[in-house]
């Protein structure tokens, strides 16, 4: 089995209390099938609380599956002082699979497994900074037609005599569904930020969450992401600030849209890379 990795997957570091956002605050986060078998089996989560308080007594079900409660605000009930307080208590390891993998995107597929990284995180995105268009993975083509696809619009990315503009209507052209093209002149200052952004959407959601509901293709919903950052009246500022505004937009557009989608099966935890 071969990786195929977004190029500063390794030097993601999470901000943890720096974080202008933090995940903790806003997303849902879930226990998977084969977690909710060590339910009431493991010394950690049977005292998760620190008071002898069951993870069981700390979780809820819905049609999705299996959640950790919110508090009044809607946030994660561990969530202490900006920080995870069983990642304090007992060590990564404890927390859900989810909490310790993300904004790692990593997946298995038919004949790889995708290293990538979660735009609607600004610590995954401050990683664009040191990287340009020609340092984007391109590799043989695969049997399966979504990679092969997304591997050509890489290949398009990493050519810099190509404009932002002509990537984005490549984009549109190799899309199956309607797109509108959003507009900017190459010339513009935010550019090179939003030529990086474009490109780390396409690595990053097109193959891990594809099949968007409602969407008929994940190329047409990176299009409508960017157009509606542009017209968002956020995109200003330095770097940091528009890899701010950025990963705020994206997280309330895929929540609006309906982000739930079902992907146990090709899941893979940060910790299972290492027996690969």
């Amino acid at each position: 089995m071969k990786y195929v990795s977004y190029p500063q997957f390794q030097a993601y570091h999470c901000l943890a209390q720096d974080c202008p956002m933090n995940c903790c605050l806003s997303y849902r986060i879930n226990y998977f099938r084969w977690e909710e078998e060590q339910f009431g089996k493991r010394e950690d989560w049977n005292n998760i609380d620190g008071r002898g308080g069951d993870i069981r007594n700390y979780v809820f079900y819905d049609k999705d599956g299996c959640h950790l409660n919110r508090d009044k605000d809607g946030n994660c009930v561990f969530l202490h002082h900006h920080l995870c307080s069983i990642q304090e208590r007992y060590g990564m390891n404890s927390m859900p699979s989810v909490c310790r993998t993300y904004p790692r995107l990593i997946t298995r597929l038919e004949d790889r497994i995708e290293l990538a990284l979660d735009p609607c995180c600004p610590g995954a995105l401050f990683t664009m900074e040191h990287w340009h268009a020609g340092d984007i993975p391109t590799h043989a083509a695969s049997e399966n037609d979504m990679i092969r696809k997304r591997d050509m619009v890489m290949a398009y990315f990493a050519d810099d005599s190509h404009s932002l503009q002509e990537c984005l209507q490549f984009i549109a052209d190799t899309s199956t569904a309607p797109s509108s093209v959003p507009q900017i002149d190459n010339n513009d200052a935010r550019a090179p930020f939003l030529r990086k952004a474009a490109a780390f959407l396409v690595f990053s959601y097109y193959i891990p969450y594809h099949s968007f509901p409602g969407i008929k293709d994940d190329l047409s919903l990176i299009l409508d992401m960017i157009g509606s950052f542009l017209q968002s009246g956020r995109c200003h500022g330095d770097f940091h600030q528009l890899c701010i505004a950025l990963a705020a937009h994206l997280e309330e557009y895929v929540q609006k849209i309906g982000f739930d989608v079902e992907f146990e099966d090709r899941y893979m935890d940060l910790n299972d890379i290492k027996d690969e």
